[in-house]
């Protein structure tokens, strides 16, 4: 079972991997950019001003830590220390903003996908590689799931708290971003006043403390009866 597990993890860091790669390759092509029409504002923060790539990046690494944990299982050699940081990693960060990049981007993208993910995007990127990048965040950390049991903090702002810290600094980012180029690196943010902003920011912030405390209750769903003997 162990072996099946550690197979499923790697698969989804191969996926991850592949849609980085990706990714990559095309920011190195010029013809993308004749397509895009927006190098010059898409140098300042590359790819990192966009949650989405933060997140791949977070997944790739969790899962990598997951295959490493679950063939040590196969094995029976212990590490518990990597067991606790993925655990750490997957509570307070890997499922709500896996969750947090599914709900938010293809909520915006069904209202007006212009101002998310433009058609001309389709171009270059792949129908799959898209739902790698936006779909397979959340329904991976829903299969983790159900393979593994997690730990979380019994304190709720113990376990947001790092969770909000991380928020805290990508929004900095954003708006240093912003400052630098004159242009928000979301499109739907551009379409809104200040007031609107600052409602639109408490607004995902609540979001996703509610992600994060859905991570809790489902964990605690799904494995009730190891939990209370734990």
């Amino acid at each position: 079972m162990s072996f099946i597990k550690a197979l499923i993890y790697f698969t989804l860091f191969g996926l991850y991997f592949h849609a980085l790669f990706e990714d990559w390759r095309r920011y190195l092509n010029d013809d993308v950019w004749r397509i895009l029409k927006s190098r010059d504002h898409y140098m300042f923060g590359g790819r990192t001003k966009y949650l989405t790539f933060l997140d791949l990046n977070l997944q790739l690494f969790y899962f990598f830590f997951m295959t490493i944990c679950t063939l040590c299982e196969c094995f029976a050699i212990e590490i518990t220390k990597l067991k606790r940081f993925c655990n750490f990693l997957f509570c307070s960060f890997a499922f709500p903003l896996g969750v947090f990049v599914f709900v938010s981007f293809w909520g915006i993208y069904f209202v007006d996908r212009e101002l998310i993910w433009p058609k001309r995007i389709e171009l270059i990127v792949p129908i799959y590689q898209n739902h790698i990048r936006h779909s397979l965040p959340m329904f991976g950390v829903l299969l983790d799931s159900f393979m593994s049991s997690k730990q979380y903090e019994i304190s709720f702002l113990k376990g947001f708290i790092p969770l909000q810290i991380g928020i805290m600094c990508y929004s900095c980012w954003v708006i240093i971003i912003k400052y630098v180029t004159n242009v928000w690196a979301y499109g739907v943010l551009n379409v809104m006043t200040y007031s609107q902003l600052f409602v639109f920011y408490v607004a995902l912030n609540i979001l996703i403390g509610f992600l994060y405390l859905a991570g809790k209750k489902t964990n605690s769903i799904l494995w009730k009866k190891s939990l209370k003997t734990q």
